[in-house]
């Protein structure tokens, strides 16, 4: 009798419903591991956000003094919106006008009105430049100086018996307070006369002076140690900033419709000396 050679055994193909489950398991897996070992944008993603090719990346163009609030904000608007990763590129004011004549486009573009105003029609906008905050020039005086009688302009006179500062011609501050000053017809003649912005808050921290006159968001991070006395006209030496968002990153219009209309970037805005509770005629 001769023996059977047993049949090879055949694979089981998997039926429609288990290949469906195992393909969703896959990519919950991949998903997962995604999002664990998510590390931050290289070079080439930052550089592939600038092209407007990675949505995700919003890179942002600011000078040095809009630093602080817009890591705030751009913390708080990522915190509900999945994936949204922030970049910036810190300047110097002509070093950024310069990187946008030589052809450079981050996703946003925040600055003064007067250095966006000429790029407005740029082929590459995305839409006409949107408000963002103001610097109005405001009065701030140590907080142990007497309240009374209330510390004027006058500070900053030659007879004033209050040591007084102001920033140096060749920047914004600089040139604010002499315009606020030339408007009181207040010849100016402080202690402290061509200081950059980081020695007028170290006069003030170690009362070399008691008395400068600054814009408010550099008021707003002296801290609690001064009081502030506005100026009485703030529309002299005021600064319009504005956004403008380049290139096609979603997030990035999304972004700049959220500075303008959420509650929570308005106080952000607000606690860093970037918009008033009044308008800008008020006190």
């Amino acid at each position: 009798m001769i023996a059977s050679t047993p049949r090879p055994t055949r694979r089981r193909r998997p039926t429609p419903i288990i290949r469906l489950i195992l393909l969703i398991g896959l990519a919950l897996i991949v998903a997962t591991t995604g999002v664990a070992c998510s590390d931050a944008p290289t070079e080439i993603e930052i550089e592939r956000a600038d092209d407007g090719v990675d949505p995700s990346i919003v890179i942002v163009m600011i000078t040095k003094d809009l630093e602080p609030v817009m890591e705030q904000l751009g913390e708080t608007f990522a915190e509900t919106r999945r994936g949204a990763t922030f970049r910036y590129v810190v300047e110097e004011p002509d070093e950024l006008a310069a990187r946008i004549d030589s052809g450079y486009r981050p996703s946003l573009w925040v600055d003064n009105a007067a250095a966006i105003g000429p790029h407005a029609s740029d082929p590459t906008a995305q839409g006409a430049p949107a408000p963002f905050g103001e610097a109005i020039m405001t009065m701030v005086v140590h907080d142990e100086l007497p309240r009374e009688p209330r510390p004027t302009l006058a500070a900053f006179g030659g007879e004033s018996v209050i040591a007084s500062g102001i920033c140096g011609p060749t920047f914004a501050c600089g040139v604010g307070a002499r315009l606020v000053l030339d408007n009181a017809d207040i010849v100016a003649d402080p202690v402290l006369d061509d200081a950059t912005p980081a020695e007028i808050i170290e006069g003030l921290q170690t009362r070399t002076i008691d008395a400068a006159l600054v814009y408010r968001p550099e008021a707003a991070r002296l801290g609690s140690f001064i009081n502030i006395v506005p100026v009485p006209d703030p529309s002299i030496g005021r600064l319009e900033y504005q956004s403008i968002v380049f290139g096609r990153s979603p997030f990035a219009s999304e972004f700049q419709r959220w500075l303008g209309s959420a509650p929570e970037a308005t106080e952000i805005l607000i606690r860093y000396g970037w918009r008033n509770q009044t308008p800008s005629g008020g006190t």
